[in-house]
């Protein structure tokens, strides 16, 4: 019979620790990575309304207006 010692336990425990941090910064990346997305194409988007105002009406305030 082969004994853990209370080292082997600590360095499991450790390893255990880290591998759930390492989760938790992925999730944390992912949703970051989402917003940054969706902020970018909200701006686009934007940008595009803002092109298109001009474009027809030479002025955005035209566009806030109505």
């Amino acid at each position: 019979m082969q004994w853990i010692t209370k080292q082997e336990i600590a360095w499991e425990s450790v390893e255990a620790a880290l591998e759930v941090y390492k989760r938790v910064l992925q999730v944390k990346l992912e949703e970051a990575y989402q917003e940054a997305e969706e902020a970018f194409y909200h701006q686009l988007h934007q940008a595009e309304r803002d092109r298109l105002c001009l474009a027809r009406y030479g002025d955005l305030d035209q566009c806030d207006n109505g």
